[in-house]
């Protein structure tokens, strides 16, 4: 193994990256883009520091890792179980029980994407360079004095070559899984793609929202950055699993930095009050729903959430995409208006061998329990969608229905 004449740099500032570069790594798409992770850089998020690893041969751009540091917060990662309970009993007593400075390879800003980037010129020397990323994660994490490393959000397309390159010092688990509804010109027009029953629920839904509440559709978000910020914080505080708290600097940043590729949607009641709102990425073939914001008032809020589910369906199919990535969580209301399903991995390791052996102990438990339904589409249609999701969209449908 040679190592050539590799340089390996760590930044502090991803303005220091060129964008061209960055794409050249990554891809054309907004949700991975330089804009995306910057928009979180410039958003001064408390106790959350970011790093960015730069390796270079020539002054040629080899590989880019965005990274952050902050402390986690494990038993926020969790989803309900019996296992959280008892970790909440435990952090009563011991209020700094299992949150750990953490340092993690990917975008603090959820978005269901691989962070490790390696030019395609440089396949035949990739365990060259995937050795010096993990010799460099590790030394950053000793020098922070981060006992975990955490590699975010792995498809399971991506997870094979996950454990070739970066090895036996990482190990793998699933974590909750992403989730997106096709909306292919077969599809067309919702929801006559899904069985009888879920068309009728889409109706008495749909009726149920249109009595009270209109849809508003804004592309510049400064006049609402404020309201934004405390309906998101409303729905986070509802979650049951979180890793990172967002604020209102970064919707705006996002909006600023992609004008032409972001908007919001909002719901307003008879009086003209939001009472729900969601950011949402446009890319070339989809649209990404980031974040939901909501009031919470004496009304039904799943009508709210779940007619904001059916509008960017609908608004995906006006705008001709070919799929909405309605991310993870939620998992019931998604399934139940189209959605199928691919599982996210997370990758844990330690530069404390005692650490990683805990880990890797760890992992082999089922920590993130998500039941999942089958899918709701037509037995004659559903096969082809599927087909077609893989092929074109590479994703790897694990809620299939064996027909």
């Amino acid at each position: 193994m040679t190592y050539r004449d590799f340089k390996c740099e760590w930044l502090t500032d991803i303005n220091l990256i060129d964008e061209e570069q960055w794409k050249l790594i990554f891809g054309t798409k907004h949700i991975t883009g330089i804009n995306f992770i910057k928009s979180i850089q410039q958003s001064n998020i408390p106790d959350v520091e970011f790093y960015y690893l730069l390796i270079t041969e020539n002054s040629k751009t080899v590989a880019i890792v965005p990274c952050f540091y902050f402390k986690l917060d494990l038993i926020d990662l969790l989803d309900e179980s019996s296992l959280k309970v008892l970790f909440y009993k435990v952090r009563s007593k011991f209020p700094r029980f299992l949150k750990i400075k953490t340092f993690v390879i990917g975008s603090y800003a959820a978005s269901c994407e691989y962070f490790v980037g390696v030019s395609s010129g440089y396949k035949n020397c990739e365990a060259v360079i995937f050795s010096l990323i993990n010799k460099q994660l590790k030394l950053k994490a000793k020098n922070k004095n981060a006992k975990l490393i955490l590699i975010k959000e792995i498809r399971e397309t991506q997870i094979d070559k996950a454990r070739n390159t970066l090895g036996k010092n990482f190990c793998f688990c699933r974590s909750f899984p992403n989730s997106f509804v096709p909306t292919f010109p077969e599809c067309r027009p919702y929801p006559n793609a899904l069985k009888a029953n879920h068309q009728r629920r889409y109706r008495k839904k749909r009726n149920e929202y249109n009595k009270y509440y209109t849809w508003e559709i804004i592309r510049d978000i400064t006049p609402y950055k404020d309201i934004f910020e405390e309906m998101y914080l409303n729905v986070l505080r509802k979650a049951k699993n979180k890793l990172e708290i967002l604020n209102g600097s970064f919707f705006l940043n996002l909006n600023r930095n992609l004008p032409d590729n972001t908007f919001f949607i909002i719901s307003r009641d008879g009086k003209g009050l939001i009472r729900s709102m969601a950011l949402v990425v446009e890319e070339e073939d989809r649209l990404i729903p980031l974040y939901l914001g909501m009031t919470y008032g004496t009304d039904d809020a799943r009508i709210l959430y779940i007619n904001m589910l059916f509008k960017i369906i609908e608004l995906s199919e006006q705008m001709d995409k070919g799929i909405v990535e309605f991310g993870q969580t939620s998992y019931y209301p998604k399934i139940m208006s189209g959605a199928f399903i691919e599982w996210i991995y997370y990758g844990f390791s330690s530069y404390n061998k005692l650490i990683l052996k805990l880990l890797q102990y760890i992992t082999r438990m089922n920590l993130f329990k998500i039941k999942l339904l089958p899918h709701v589409y037509k037995n004659k249609i559903a096969n082809e969608i599927i087909f077609k999701i893989e092929k074109e969209y590479k994703f790897k449908v694990c809620n299939k229905k064996i027909i």
